[in-house]
């Protein structure tokens, strides 16, 4: 009779430690599930953004192009999975970037040109100082859509790296999902009593 009674306490031991095992390890199944669908899910939503984002660069008007590569700059900044975006797609927009800059550097060379031009004639103070204004503005432009540019170019980047790394955090979360086992110590006391069963049947 106490043998009875001591093997019925293990079994019901075993049975609580095995179901706190089991919830252990589907709670820890649950959160790296979670943690992949949530981090895979915003980076498709940032690739998305990030990929009409670029597309539309390529239809801007020039007025506002540089102030279209700062915007899209400081969204990329903001995409903490990152963007999976393809080398053709950064190409692009670097290309747009660069036929920026040297649009606005060719017409500051030709209104420094003019400016010169100018001086030299019989141009009135009026033509000349819109001509110099014309030059101020232009130099600030230039070292905006550069500024613009190089901001791009490190946003693109920093949003690569962050892909990668939201993928690999997503490989080894599913790793990990599959290797959850229940606890040791529930290892342990399914064995010790296993063993019970053994002795008690044997007695």
């Amino acid at each position: 009779m106490a043998s009875d009674l001591d093997f019925n306490v293990q079994l019901r031991v075993l049975n609580e430690n095995f179901n706190a095992g089991i919830n252990q390890a589907r709670d820890k199944f649950t959160e790296y599930a979670q943690s992949v669908e949530r981090n895979i899910s915003q980076m498709v939503t940032d690739t998305e953004r990030a990929d009409k984002m670029l597309t539309d660069l390529g239809n801007v008007d020039a007025s506002r192009l540089t102030a279209e590569l700062k915007t899209t700059a400081d969204q990329l900044r903001q995409m903490g999975a990152g963007a999976n975006l393809s080398g053709d797609q950064i190409e692009a927009a670097m290309r747009t970037a660069a036929q920026q800059v040297g649009k606005l550097d060719q017409e500051l060379v030709n209104a420094r040109l003019e400016a010169t031009r100018l001086g030299q004639t019989d141009a009135s103070p009026e033509q000349i100082e819109q001509a110099t204004a014309s030059v101020a503005r232009l130099e600030q432009e230039l070292n905006e859509a550069k500024s613009a540019s190089t901001s791009l170019a490190g946003e693109l980047a920093g949003a690569m790296n962050r892909a990668s790394t939201t993928a690999d955090g997503a490989r080894n979360a599913i790793y990990k999902m599959a290797n959850v086992r229940v606890p040791e110590t529930i290892r342990g006391e399914i064995d010790q009593i296993s063993r019970s069963l053994t002795n008690f049947q044997n007695n």
